[in-house]
This record gives structure tokens, C-alpha cells and sequence, in this order.
């Protein structure tokens, strides 16, 4: 039996369709930007209070005397921490609503709040 007589020129259209098709939902669902007007929040908390607040698209360092850390371009992230393992610097950018970042020898927690934080899926 060969396998070329079993498969025809319709079956390749139909898979050649389906693959692309794949494809371009998989560029769409992933491109989607971050809306620039987002009314997300950047909170810092020391010692369980709160030590500065900011917009998530404002450019700006904040310095709590033991760890700095950086907002811009829709990011945040710890750029330096005087602790002895430096997680909090390792775990890189945050950007979504959710997200923490979190120094537990300094007990600093920066955490993106409110905005919308989108849809991990969608049924019908």
C-alpha cells in the first residue's frame, strides 16, 4: 500500500488551511499590547505599610534606603537589594495586574494592582 494514494491533494489544502489558521490565532492572542491608559498601580509596602504608590506607565525610581526599585515602560523591577540572596532582583519585570515581587530579609512587597488583568481563557 502507498501511502500517496491514501492521502490526497484535498487532505494537504486542509492541513496546509488548519496550520495556518493556527498560526494566525497564535499572533493575534499573543500581540495583543497592554493598553497605555491602563489605571494600574504600582504599590510598595515596608513593614506591611504602605511606602509609595505610582502609575504603572510613570517613569520613576524608588529608593526604600535597603532596595531600588524601578518603574518605566510599563514594567517594574527590583534593580538592587542590599539582602544576601538578591531573589527579589533575580525574578526580573513584572508588568501585569497581579504580579508581585517580593524581598522577604527587607520585608518589601511591590505588587500591580487593579486595571484589568485579562482573560486566561475564554468558552462558550
Amino acid at each position: 500500500m502507498n501511502i500517496f494514494r491514501i492521502i490526497k491533494k484535498s487532505d494537504i489544502i486542509l492541513a496546509a488551511a488548519l496550520i495556518l489558521v493556527c498560526t494566525l490565532l497564535t499572533f493575534v492572542s499573543v500581540s495583543v499590547p497592554e493598553d497605555p491608559g491602563s489605571s494600574a498601580v504600582v504599590v510598595v509596602t515596608k513593614d506591611g505599610e504602605l511606602f509609595e504608590s505610582c502609575g504603572l506607565f510613570e517613569e520613576k525610581i524608588i529608593d526604600t534606603g535597603s532596595n531600588r526599585i524601578v518603574v518605566e515602560n510599563g514594567e517594574v523591577y527590583m534593580a538592587s537589594s542590599d539582602c544576601k540572596n538578591r531573589i527579589c532582583v533575580r525574578q526580573g519585570r513584572i508588568s501585569r495586574p497581579g504580579q508581585s515581587i517580593i524581598c522577604i530579609p527587607n520585608r518589601i512587597v511591590i505588587e500591580i494592582k487593579g486595571g484589568e488583568s485579562g482573560y486566561d481563557a475564554v468558552t462558550r
